[in-house]
């Protein structure tokens, strides 16, 4: 079984990227939201894990067609995530 998916929207600073962190450490795997995408693809770089074990997407809350996952490639990727987080404001 794969580990559970976890869905976090503003996960460029603040809340999101600390509660990113903290899933990371538990083991869950991360689908990473944010506008910024410069920014989270360097901080989650350095998280430490595997990168199969986090994608980083690029979109804005605000618009809702910026939210287009083709591209979805976590391994092991069930696409019913177990957790979802909007922190972004």
């Amino acid at each position: 079984m794969s580990a559970p998916l976890v869905f976090i929207t503003g996960a460029s600073s603040g809340i999101g990227q600390a509660l990113a962190a903290r899933f990371h450490q538990a083991g869950y795997r991360l689908a990473l939201v944010a506008r910024r995408s410069t920014e989270l693809s360097a901080w989650a770089s350095h998280l430490g894990g595997e990168p199969a074990r986090y994608a980083v997407y690029t979109a804005d809350v605000r618009d809702i067609d910026s939210f287009q996952f083709s591209d979805f490639t976590i391994e092991g990727y069930d696409p019913h995530p177990k957790i979802a987080m909007d922190m972004a404001v």
